[in-house]
């Protein structure tokens, strides 16, 4: 489902008449709905996203914990140093991989090598830049004391997966969010 397609169109009128009609009584009722919409707009594409964008979410949550409660400025710095690493070799892996093995091989080739290869044709992430740099910000932001971490997986995970954020100011409301739990 794109953003573009009839079935969005029809799909974020419903989302929006429940969160604002139907789950206005508490926070954590609407970020439920944003994430089991979430949910439903990521495994609309290829549920495999799904896995992927929950397991960033759990790392980078714990990740900002860590760095939080690290009494060691040396253990804070290695446990951000973690996360950078972790955030930019996922973006990586999944947006630059086939391009060096294919370069790769035909280097190889170029050098008479002759390096049959079949790509491994790695399919990219719906929205992975995007959630990748979301969970950077906020590992910097922690680091850099600018924010405490959250301690609400609820409302983290909302703001990792919620599938039409796309400015930062929705980044400065989530961190008001995080504040105030």
């Amino acid at each position: 489902m794109t953003f573009n397609s009839f079935e969005f169109l029809i799909f974020l009128p419903i989302v929006f008449v429940l969160y604002w009609f139907i789950f206005n009584r508490s926070a954590k009722s609407q970020n439920l709905l944003l994430i089991l919409a979430s949910v439903f707009f990521y495994c609309w594409a290829d549920w495999r996203f799904l896995i992927l964008v929950i397991i960033n979410a759990l790392v980078n949550y714990y990740l900002g914990i860590s760095i939080a409660d690290a009494k060691k400025d040396k253990t804070q710095q290695h446990l951000f140093w973690a996360g950078i690493a972790f955030n930019l070799g996922v973006l990586g892996f999944f947006k630059y991989f086939n391009f060096f093995y294919d370069g790769f091989a035909d280097l190889l080739n170029l050098l008479g090598a002759n390096a049959n290869h079949s790509s491994l044709k790695i399919i990219l992430p719906l929205g992975i830049s995007f959630f990748t740099f979301q969970t950077l910000g906020y590992i910097i932001d922690v680091y850099n004391f600018n924010i405490k971490p959250t301690r609400n997986l609820l409302a983290f995970t909302t703001y990792v997966i919620y599938f039409p954020e796309n400015n930062r100011r929705a980044h400065r409301t989530c961190t008001k969010v995080f504040t105030s739990n």
